[in-house]
């Protein structure tokens, strides 16, 4: 069925996302289906600060999936459609309370992060808790360094902790060749975790996959062959994979303008609705005539008093008036967008 854009920024005003449910629905599917060829007992928890719209969420839940949670908020919407035995709760700051509403609610694992986490854990009072020891292979501020992962171990059982997961993320838009590496150094240190009697239920390896749904199964076979599958529950954690082209941007053309050479297009959506920290490729096209004869190249600038408001690069016969549509804005656009000069954009389910 074709899309009524114009009817859309009529009644909706521009810019405004539109949400595809049978594109998000489409791509867990086939996620889930190449996933369990090859790991039966595996979970997919979806990273929910990837995008926290609350009919994606429901409609990923009703995909079957759980959800990776990074604050106490994220735990309440996942918890108000999924189960808390398909949860998981990462991140370097977890308060008090929250970390409370996680044990009380039985979820499926708190990540720990350092030695202090798993002091607040145990002093919430009757905790036994289930917990996942993040190994961190970059130098950055989250988990363990590959040789604290013993000790870590060791002092969650001091503490009647269940240190019965080890996760491990190898970051955003990885490479197969990149996943390699990774997974060399994951199966070097559960290797050494198994070695020292520890037992191990879960293996989170996060998330990090493309948006590119071809090349799923490649990273799952891998997986496979460098650190198996038959002794734990393997847990993954996407989050741009599902989403990304789930979600794109409905902007107009308000003013065209030439300066020092280069013609600009002036949208009324700019980095204030699509931040580059998003990391997202966008692709843009325009609304109505096909094939058209008299493309010219555009700067696609947005509404704020910054010079480097500016979306990218666009080959079409511009007007005012035209309506632009920015696709694969689903990875943290929508989260990220700032209030600022101009309210967050509506968003529209097609």
């Amino acid at each position: 069925m074709e899309v009524g854009y114009e009817k859309i920024a009529e009644k909706a005003g521009t810019p405004a996302f539109l949400f595809n449910r049978g594109k998000l629905e489409g791509n867990c599917r086939l996620f889930q289906k190449e996933l369990k060829e090859v790991f039966k007992d595996s979970l997919v928890c979806y990273s929910v600060k990837t995008n926290s719209f609350e009919p994606a969420l429901k409609t990923i839940a009703q995909m079957g999936f759980g959800f990776d949670v990074g604050s106490g908020s994220e735990l309440e919407a996942a918890l108000s459609c999924c189960p808390p035995e398909k949860t998981v709760f990462n991140g370097p700051c977890k308060r008090g309370e929250e970390l409370r509403k996680a044990i009380e609610s039985n979820i499926l694992l708190i990540n720990v992060d350092s030695f202090e986490e798993m002091e607040k854990i145990f002093g919430v009072q009757g905790s036994k808790k289930s917990v996942g020891i993040r190994v961190e292979f970059k130098k950055n501020k989250l988990g363990f360094v590959p040789s604290q992962v013993i000790k870590a171990f060791t002092e969650a059982y001091r503490l009647k902790l269940n240190p019965a997961a080890l996760m491990a993320h190898p970051g955003t838009r990885v490479e197969l060749n990149q996943y390699a590496l990774f997974l060399k150094g994951v199966k070097k240190v559960y290797s050494e975790v198994k070695r020292n009697g520890f037992e191990l239920d879960v293996l989170d390896l996060g998330g990090g996959f493309p948006c590119d749904e071809a090349k799923w199964r490649n990273y799952f076979e891998l997986i496979e062959e460098e650190v198996g599958g038959t002794d734990f529950k393997l847990v993954l954690e996407p989050g741009r994979a599902l989403v990304e082209n789930a979600f794109s941007l409905l902007s107009k053309v308000h003013y065209l303008k030439e300066k020092n050479g280069m013609r600009y297009a002036i949208l009324d959506a700019g980095i204030n609705v699509l931040p580059r920290i998003s990391l997202s490729k966008f692709s843009f096209k325009k609304i109505g005539v096909e094939n058209e004869k008299n493309k010219q190249r555009f700067m696609l600038g947005g509404p704020l008093l910054f010079g480097n408001d500016q979306l990218g690069v666009m080959e079409a016969d511009l007007k005012e008036g035209d309506l632009v549509l920015i696709e694969n804005v689903g990875a943290y656009c929508y989260n990220l967008a700032w209030e600022i000069s101009f309210p967050k954009p509506k968003t529209v389910e097609i």
